[in-house]
């Protein structure tokens, strides 16, 4: 009785343990962009260096007004809450798209010149 018992708790922590794994993104479209401009407040742009997304979602070309310089295939990160503070201007990483962002947290209103075109995305490495 007691190893029936025993094996039954195993079993159960086992399935409770493996329910709560780390999500995992091998099964989705991932992509790596580069954060090229960390603006003041969050006012992040952010350029797909791999990965095939619709033309509409970014712009092919956009120029920040503030400094002249010109970036390809470029778009406003939509959900700086979500964005990690470990990653910096010139960082490559990969990402998918996260279509239902938190945005749980306050960000100052200062403004940066962004891309007009923005994505929610979630950041897989």
């Amino acid at each position: 009785m007691n190893n029936k018992i025993a094996s039954i708790f195993i079993l159960l922590a086992f399935i409770t343990c493996y329910g709560f794994q780390c999500e995992r993104y091998d099964h989705l479209n991932y992509f790596t962009g580069k954060l090229a401009v960390a603006g003041i407040c969050s006012n992040y742009t952010i350029t797909l260096e791999e990965g095939a997304l619709a033309d509409t979602l970014y712009e092919p070309i956009w120029t920040d007004p503030q400094t002249s310089l010109s970036y390809n295939r470029a778009f406003r990160l939509g959900n700086s809450c979500e964005f990690p503070t470990t990653i910096k201007a010139g960082d490559i990483f990969k990402f998918v798209l996260e279509p239902n962002p938190s945005n749980n947290c306050a960000t100052c209103q200062a403004y940066y010149p962004t891309p007009t075109k923005t994505l929610n995305i979630r950041v897989i490495n």
